[in-house]
């Protein structure tokens, strides 16, 4: 059964949750945004069969992270913020 992740990218951090049929199946799990970081995170995708990831660009801080997933094959979706902001509004939601 393949799942897939949401991450939201900050400079220093990246916060990961990990859905399976559209349900959470952990909590936020944080790992620093740095190479090592980067494979701490991939590890735990593949361990967890994540085929699809939807990452949050901000800045170029993203960049490092999505060279890398993109070479594994997971399909990766970058997300601009604002529409991430829009859809929320949209949706009536205080968060995103």
């Amino acid at each position: 059964m393949a799942g897939s992740a949401g991450i939201d990218v900050s400079a220093k951090q990246l916060e990961t949750v990990i859905n399976r049929n559209g349900t959470s199946i952990s909590t936020p799990i944080t790992f620093e945004n740095d190479a090592k970081g980067h494979q701490a995170i991939l590890k735990v995708l593949q361990k967890r069969k994540v085929q699809r990831v939807c990452v949050e660009a901000t800045g170029v801080y993203h960049l490092d992270l999505c060279v890398l997933l993109d070479g594994t094959g997971i399909e990766l979706m970058v997300l601009n913020p604002k529409a991430a902001k829009q859809y929320a509004d949209v949706m009536m939601k205080r968060s995103k």
